[in-house]
């Protein structure tokens, strides 16, 4: 494995506020993976578990998202739509 090549999720860069967000599309995937898993059989969530599935996707290295007002509003959007399926 190359040394100039990341070797896990928590080794992404973080991005400048304000720079388009992009998201490789096997990163994209594992966070729809990831989504799908948190909101299945839920009817909706209280604001302890949002910050809880905050904490956690930040820890798995999706900070691109979580930590830009709009990642957080498409994570919601997204789980919203999913909800109760």
């Amino acid at each position: 494995m190359s040394a100039d090549r990341p070797t896990s999720i928590m080794a992404r860069r973080r991005v400048k506020r304000g720079a388009p967000i992009r998201v490789a599309a096997s990163d994209n995937e594992a966070l729809k993976r990831e989504l799908d898993r948190w909101v299945n059989g839920r009817e909706g969530w209280n604001e302890g578990e949002w910050n809880a599935l905050m904490c956690d996707l930040r820890l798995q290295g999706f900070t691109d998202l979580i930590d830009t007002p709009k990642g957080r509003e498409i994570i919601e959007g997204y789980l919203k739509s999913r909800c109760g399926k």
